[in-house]
């Protein structure tokens, strides 16, 4: 009898074994260890690209025949030999550019930096400039790499100084320069004026939401200290939110040209509120799975141990 029971309890002990390292697998899967984590990570950084990480000037508004200073950085993965920078914007109504650059150099694998400064002319009809927003072009090509990438920056010109435009208009590349500011800690405000179901759908990681049809009433909610790019789905209705914003005194207004419509086909990140329900409810779904099955491994052992008991109660 007393060997019956060691054996018994010698079986359970390996149910028990059995049962909470099927647990612990369940739960392990669901929760990606940091090492894990950092490989996915890794793989995730890995990229085998040139690309244009920064291209800014040393202002945003300029007045007429002040000299404007381009910073352009480059990322290159590996060294690229005979690489083409050009540089071109600020271009009259005579077809002149008065931003322009071209070179040919060689990329070292990290980041690169291009620095120039070039004079701007007066406004006037004979220089065919006048006040307003102007864009300034980069390209980087690599020939041996079949590669090319642009991005585009905008400057105000104001014919005096302390005047300024309250709303410039940018391309989609600026304003993802403008969300990695706002990542990292910069006074930028991205907002979303589509309806809430459009929002939701689909948006700009780290953008706020208000609808245009509620903006004239819920513009107190941005701060008038920081820079507010306008996003609608187009581009049509983020510049009558620009207007209300101006008519509230909003000085520092950015409206994105062609709205997310630009932003998608550009390929740049989207997110939408079921990508983040997603995202946290799925290691919560497999947690209950696996303390389910912790629960069923009791009470299968204690089933086994009770119908144990009963037969040596008969056998007695």
């Amino acid at each position: 009898m007393k060997k019956n029971k060691e054996k018994q309890g010698k079986e359970n002990s390996k149910k028990i074994g059995v049962g909470v390292l099927a647990v612990a697998t369940v739960l392990l899967s669901a929760f990606p260890t940091p090492a894990a984590a950092a490989v996915a990570g890794t793989v995730a950084g890995t990229d085998n690209a040139v690309k244009i990480v920064a291209f800014t000037t040393d202002k945003e508004v300029y007045c007429a025949r002040e000299t404007v200073k381009v910073v352009l950085t480059v990322y290159s993965s590996e060294n690229v030999s005979d690489a083409l920078i050009e540089v071109a914007g600020v271009r009259s109504k005579r077809g002149v550019n008065y931003i322009s650059y071209s070179n040919k150099t060689n990329l070292t694998a990290g980041e690169n930096t291009v620095t120039f400064s070039r004079t701007l002319p007066s406004c006037s009809k004979c220089a065919g400039i006048y006040e307003g927003t102007y864009f300034i072009n980069a390209s980087v090509v690599c020939e041996a790499e079949g590669e090319v990438v642009n991005a585009t920056h905008s400057i105000e010109i104001t014919s005096s100084p302390g005047r300024r435009n309250p709303v410039r208009i940018i391309f989609v590349n600026e304003a993802q320069r403008m969300q990695q500011q706002q990542r990292d800690g910069g006074e930028v405000v991205l907002l979303d004026v589509r309806p809430n179901a459009e929002f939701k759908a689909g948006h700009l990681k780290g953008a706020t939401s208000i609808p245009l049809a509620e903006l004239s009433n819920r513009a107190a909610e941005l701060e008038k200290s920081k820079k507010i790019v306008v996003f609608s789905e187009d581009g049509r209705n983020s510049s009558r939110a620009c207007e209300i914003l101006v008519e509230q005194d909003f000085d520092q207004i950015y409206n994105v040209f062609g709205g997310m419509n630009a932003w998608q086909e550009s390929g740049f990140e989207v997110v939408s509120d079921s990508d983040a329900t997603s995202g946290t409810e799925q290691p919560g779904f497999e947690a209950v799975l696996a303390v389910a099955g912790l629960l069923a491994v009791v009470f299968w052992l204690r089933k086994g141990k009770s119908k144990s008991r009963r037969n040596s109660r008969r056998r007695g």
